[in-house]
């Protein structure tokens, strides 16, 4: 247990010592973490918060010692004796699907998670959600930098706490599809952020690069420009790089200007270019979201719409299978390059109520698994009442 303690009253890093100096190598030499003092740092910390009495939940609610077998890879930043997942509501106005958000919350440990949200001015919340409005809101609207603004404002306000480990940013129509146990342990467990910021292959990099207005500087090019789902997750190490940067978010502000036909949306490619510009590409999972999106609605005049479908048929939603099938369709996760971490260390895993485990014989019963959706858009905003009242199904398991 020596090295455990040594790293329990080691100096812990400052969030400036988590920003990499540029230019950084991408991948290789940087020093990792074994699983071994992983698992010791986790037992040691459990015992603490815990007074010594075995480390385990209290109450029968869910506890960061049930994490027990975190896989190799870099630091996320900043050691914590009971690391948090911060959830980022971006929002117009009252959150619709407050009903089942509120049942996801109740069933999770409130030591566990945080939850900030950004409603336009005037806007009143609901349900789990009333009281966490951040202070300042930015008024957001389609197409322009605000979104950005303002999801920089909830990283800002929610790294002030230094528990918070992992930064999920969540749309109001946004639904779980899991328990929050299965949640908190699927991103815990993996140390990579859950975000696109790697190079494509040649040919649709060659495509992406199209999209890079005429006036950015020549240093945005394309060998860093990168483009990524909307809803994303950041461990502690990106939201610190993303809320230090005060350059980069410029040149997107004069020169992204999405929705004026220049291909360019600032929320999908400012994050994993920013990412990417840092050399961080390979502490990212090379696939864009852990939500389900269907990008497949129908043409609109001879256009294919911008937005995803959105499930407003009562009807379909009720389907004895809907949300189970759409559990299955973020296996894009596992395509992280060989070598590079989440398609390699997750191998096998799953997540049940011991935590992140491999190889496990789960007989009939079937646990989330790192190739998973956890969370789902667009759902209707009129169906929220009927999507509470469906909580347990849907967020059955675990």
């Amino acid at each position: 247990m020596e090295e455990a303690t040594a790293l329990l009253i080691a100096p812990v890093a400052t969030d400036e010592e988590l920003i990499p100096r540029l230019p950084r190598c991408l991948c290789g030499g940087c020093a990792l973490i074994s699983a071994s003092l992983i698992l010791l740092l986790v037992a040691a910390t459990a015992a603490v918060a815990g007074g010594g009495a075995g480390g385990g939940s209290e109450g029968g609610k869910w506890s960061s010692s049930h994490v027990v077998n975190a896989p190799e890879g870099q630091s996320p930043g900043l050691v914590s004796n009971r690391p948090k997942v911060a959830f980022l509501f971006l929002t117009a106005g009252t959150i619709p699907q407050h009903p089942i958000w509120s049942k996801f919350f109740e069933g999770g440990d409130e030591r566990l998670f945080s939850i900030y949200v950004n409603a336009n001015p005037g806007a009143h919340q609901e349900g789990i959600f009333v009281g966490k409005e951040v202070p300042h809101p930015v008024t957001t609207a389609w197409g322009n930098i605000s979104f950005v603004r303002a999801t920089v404002h909830l990283l800002k306000t929610a790294l002030a706490d230094e528990d918070n480990q992992r930064f999920a940013l969540m749309s109001d129509n946004s639904i779980p599809l899991r328990s929050f146990h299965a949640v908190y342990c699927l991103l815990m467990a993996d140390p990579h952020s859950v975000i696109h910021a790697c190079i494509r292959p040649e040919e649709k990099q060659r495509t992406l690069s199209a999209e890079i207005s005429a006036g950015f500087p020549h240093w945005i090019n394309g060998s860093v420009w990168r483009k990524s789902e909307t809803w994303w997750m950041l461990n502690r190490r990106h939201a610190v790089i993303v809320t230090k940067d005060d350059e980069i978010i410029l040149q997107f502000e004069a020169n992204c200007f999405g929705g004026t036909g220049s291909g360019c949306f600032s929320e999908e490619h400012y994050f994993p270019t920013l990412l990417a510009i840092h050399g961080e590409e390979t502490m990212t999972t090379c696939s864009g979201t852990v939500n389900y999106i269907d990008w497949s609605p129908p043409y609109l005049d001879g256009v294919h719409s911008a937005h995803p479908k959105t499930f407003s048929s009562e009807q379909e939603v009720l389907q004895a299978d809907f949300f189970a099938a759409k559990r299955e369709m973020c296996g894009g996760r596992n395509n992280t390059p060989s070598g590079w971490g989440s398609a390699a260390l997750l191998d096998g895993v799953t997540c049940g109520a011991s935590g992140a485990t491999k190889d496990l014989d789960l007989g009939a019963r079937k646990l989330p698994t790192f190739k998973e959706c956890l969370f789902m858009r667009k759902i209707a905003d009129e169906l929220a009442p009927m999507i509470g009242r469906q909580s347990i199904r849907i967020l059955e398991s675990l």
